[in-house]
């Protein structure tokens, strides 16, 4: 048993091998009952994930593995994308730059007090003071 086919029944387990590929190693489980056995255990232990974490992971979308795919060098060409930004995308911009624009408008606030008490420290000397300079 080789290192490679035990790494392609680990991935067949997960559906993650192509159509061509997965024939050998369907027929290597067939005669293999050592590769059968781990192929029940990764099956188990994948079922096992999943069901662990089906609350906190939604569901996929319709076409995940089609891009899945597609960017994995397998599939089609991949669906055309909008050139227009989701709702959803507009309000995670803005929430992205909204901690930006909240520091930027402190920082100008500070920068106007500061500005105002030092231009209240230099008032001009009172006419006492300039009495006895001139």
């Amino acid at each position: 048993m080789t290192e490679d086919l035990e790494d392609s029944v680990a991935a067949h387990a997960l559906n993650a091998v192509p159509g061509e590929e997965s024939l050998p190693v369907e027929a290597a489980l067939r005669s293999d009952e050592d590769l059968s056995d781990q192929y029940d255990a990764h099956r188990r232990i994948a079922g096992q994930l999943v069901d662990g974490f089906s609350d906190v992971v939604p569901a996929p979308s319709p076409d995940l593995w089609g891009r899945i795919a597609h960017e994995a060098g397998f599939g089609p060409a991949a669906p055309p994308r909008t050139t227009h930004p989701s709702p959803g995308r507009a309000r995670f911009s803005l929430r992205r730059w909204s901690p930006l624009l909240v520091g930027a408008a402190a920082l100008v606030v500070a920068a106007a007090i500061t500005a105002g008490l030092i231009s209240a420290r230099s008032e001009p000397p009172n006419l006492e003071t300039m009495a006895a300079a001139a």
